[in-house]
């Protein structure tokens, strides 16, 4: 037997019928949205508007709103407040040590910060 995800007309009653998500029908089925959509369009199911999965990692600075990356106003701030300090003399390392020490979250809020990755934001395009 077919995993749902791979079966059309559960799809097509889900998504088009009922009107659910995918994410609500991949949370469902324990699934990954991703794996959802690349089904649907595998199987000539058209996603509605804002239901394409965008592709790549966002960068600090970026969140997603209906379907379109927009600027993410708190992380915005945090660049800003990197550019400034840096600005102002401070040394990448001594940035990433500053921003630990306020507890500032990184995008996936898991890890801490390094002098490399303020280096690296500051110098490509997201920086302010």
């Amino acid at each position: 037997m077919l995993p749902l995800y791979r079966q059309e007309s559960f799809l097509r009653v889900e998504y088009q019928e009922k009107g659910r998500s995918i994410h609500e029908i991949a949370s469902e089925i324990f699934a990954s949205r991703s794996t959802v959509s690349v089904n649907m369009r595998r199987l000539g199911i058209s996603l509605r508007a804002g239901d394409e999965i965008q592709k790549g990692q966002l960068a600090f600075g970026q969140r997603i709103k209906d379907g379109h990356r927009i600027r993410h106003k708190k992380e915005s701030d945090v660049l800003r407040r990197m550019s400034d300090l840096r600005k102002q003399g401070f040394s990448y390392h001594k940035i990433a040590d500053i921003l630990n020490t306020l507890a500032i979250s990184t995008k996936t809020r898991k890890s801490k910060w390094h002098g490399t990755t303020v280096m690296n934001m500051l110098k490509s395009d997201s920086a302010p």
